[in-house]
C-alpha cells in the first residue's frame, strides 16, 4: 500500500515525464501560431502543466 505524500510525489514525476513528452510532439503547422502565443492545441485539458 502507498501513502498519500507518496502517492502524490508519483503522480506528480509521472505528469513532469508526460508534460516533456508532449512538449516534444510535433505541432500541427495549423495549431503552431497559437503554441507559439503559449496557447494549447485543441484536445489539451486546461490547467494541464505545461
Amino acid at each position: 500500500m502507498v501513502d498519500e505524500h507518496t502517492f502524490h510525489e508519483e503522480q506528480r514525476a509521472l505528469l513532469e515525464c508526460m508534460s516533456t513528452a508532449r512538449a516534444d510532439f510535433p505541432v500541427p503547422e495549423m495549431h503552431a501560431r497559437s503554441v507559439a502565443r503559449g496557447s494549447p492545441p485543441p484536445g489539451y485539458a486546461p490547467g494541464a502543466p505545461g
